[in-house]
């Protein structure tokens, strides 16, 4: 079923029933969709359902590819409307199979291992997992680490709203008043995503999209890759060849600045930012093949997080623009981090003309170690 049909269908009920049951931007359902079309997953899994709606677009993709079955697991069965009442609306019934477990869906995974663990083998059934549940260290640390094993190889896991936090919440004090001072200062589904998933020896591919909202992360093993997940802030790729150029080549050929001072420490350079608007432009390496993605090892100094945002000319542009930049938060730590830019993202790479960074909205202090500019 074709995505904006499932989704008039779905926007349709919510009006006739007075409800709020899509709670997903459209941009972010229609990423999902995308991904399943494109990557042919048949067996696909939801943990935390809601009301259903990602459960019908993730049916629609799966009956517009042929066929194959969306489980979706909660502890709660919405009543007297829930997904089972929006995905008959949808017509998209016959592809969903609500799972609800009094003890949570870490519970089914436990199931689920059992079922497809012979000896010391887990043989995996998913193609595709949505996490978008409880949104707290526990359960969602150890559900990721179950789904990895699930999954098949070249299977992807989507972590939702990585930035969400409990005092978020309106009415956070009262709504989670069992909660320690640690749980509520934490945003557990960014650190899931950090800590857990990204060091995993068995995912090789990982993806920010949504302005940084949701998370995605590959299993390794699969077949060569030809598309990213939804619209692409950031990824950081595992053994994909690389040109790196250092920090004090990057201070040397910075050709021109704005509100920005340069100062080489060793191999790195210090960024200050002193101004509004502050960037400065970075020379591009001779490469024989077009640059996919750059990728920055560097540490925010100052300030507790700062935006990055990455410009590049590529094609007939004639000017730097929002439609070609990406954006990234990045957080104070005493620790290098490395953010990767894929400039290319689902599109034909382009030869690069321009590359220009703007390294915060305001003032700031990074340290820049190195610059690494890579090809699929």
């Amino acid at each position: 079923m074709q995505f904006e049909h499932a989704y008039g269908r779905m926007i349709q009920f919510q009006a006739d029933h007075g409800g709020w049951f899509v709670h997903q931007p459209k941009d972010a359902l229609y990423g999902v969709y995308q991904h399943i079309v494109a990557t042919r997953a048949k067996n696909c899994l939801e943990l935390g359902t809601a009301f259903g709606a990602t459960s019908c677009v993730m049916a629609a993709a799966v009956e517009e590819t042929g066929g194959g079955l969306v489980t979706t697991v909660d502890r709660i069965e919405r009543d007297p409307v829930g997904v089972v009442e929006l995905a008959q609306a949808v017509g998209l019934g016959s592809y969903i199979r609500a799972v609800t477990h009094d003890a949570g869906y870490n519970w089914y995974l436990l199931d689920r291992l059992r079922e497809c663990t012979t000896g010391r083998t887990c043989e995996p059934c998913y193609d595709f997992c949505f996490l978008d549940g409880a949104h707290f260290w526990e359960p969602d640390a150890l559900a990721a680490l179950l789904v990895v094993r699930l999954l098949r190889p070249g299977g992807w896991l989507l972590l939702d709203d990585l930035h969400w936090h409990p005092k978020d919440h309106p009415d956070w004090q009262t709504a989670f008043a069992q909660l320690s001072p640690a749980e509520l200062d934490t945003r557990a589904v960014s650190e899931v995503f950090d800590l857990v998933l990204k060091p995993h020896p068995a995912l090789e591919l990982f993806v920010l999209s949504n302005d940084g909202h949701m998370g995605w992360c590959r299993k390794a093993g699969g077949p060569p890759l030809t598309r990213l997940p939804g619209r692409v802030l950031a990824t950081a790729v595992r053994g994909a060849s690389s040109m790196t150029l250092d920090g004090g080549a990057a201070t040397a050929d910075a050709a021109q600045n704005h509100n920005v001072s340069l100062q080489a420490q060793g191999h790195a350079v210090v960024i200050r930012a002193t101004g509004t608007d502050p960037w400065l432009h970075l020379a591009l390496p001779a490469v024989s093949r077009p640059i996919a993605y750059v990728t920055f090892r560097l540490r925010l100094l100052s300030s507790d997080i700062a935006i990055m945002q990455l410009f590049w000319l590529a094609g007939e542009a004639g000017y730097f623009s929002e439609d070609r930049s990406l954006r990234c938060l990045l957080r104070h730590s005493h620790e290098p981090q490395e953010l990767t830019f894929c400039i290319a993202g689902s599109e034909p790479v382009e030869p690069l003309r321009g590359l220009r960074l703007d390294p915060a909205d305001g003032a700031c202090e990074l340290l820049l170690e190195s610059v690494t500019f890579g090809a699929w």
